[in-house]
């Protein structure tokens, strides 16, 4: 064996995102600007995936809605497991992708105007799929440009949302 056909490729990074609530959601929650990313990758070359990436993703965002009747704030962290396809279309310069993921929300539902009232919380299950750019900015860093779709499965009413994100890592 090589030692470039053993190596593992791994890559870590974290940004920024925005992100939009969708259908029912949208009449309570504005946009959300409050939105961070951070994710762990690694190759799947060694495993005969040769453009596919293995993701752990940890997300959170929080809503606001400060002109609705009853105003709150949602606020949620999502970890999730999935897969990206990274398709080169500068070698070792420029990728396309598109990924998906799936995993647990943890969200907390806040009352703003009775801060007696408790906070409701909740567990549920999501997943997301997502296209964009990296670009390689040297032998070690990278900068990410995705935009995504989120569907959180609430008991009521799910969550969809649209988000963008600009990240970097090495």
């Amino acid at each position: 064996v090589e030692p470039e056909a053993a190596e593992t490729i791994c890559y870590a990074g974290a940004g920024y995102m925005i992100n939009v609530p969708f259908g029912t959601w949208s009449d309570y929650y504005a946009l959300s600007y409050t939105g961070i990313i951070a994710y762990f990758q690694v190759s799947g070359r060694n495993y005969g995936f040769e453009n596919n990436l293995l993701e752990i993703e940890l997300d959170a965002v929080r809503y606001s809605s400060p002109d609705s009747l009853r105003k709150s704030t949602l606020s949620y962290a999502a970890l999730g497991i999935g897969t990206g396809y990274y398709y080169p279309v500068v070698p070792d310069s420029l990728e396309i992708f598109i990924k998906v993921l799936g995993g647990g929300v943890y969200t907390s539902v806040t009352f703003d105007e009775d801060p007696s009232a408790a906070d409701t919380t909740s567990i549920d299950l999501y997943v997301m799929a997502g296209a964009g750019v990296r670009a390689y900015l040297g032998e070690t860093v990278f900068v990410n440009s995705t935009c995504s779709w989120k569907t959180i499965f609430y008991a009521e009413e799910f969550l969809n949302e649209a988000g963008i994100s600009l990240d970097c890592g090495i």
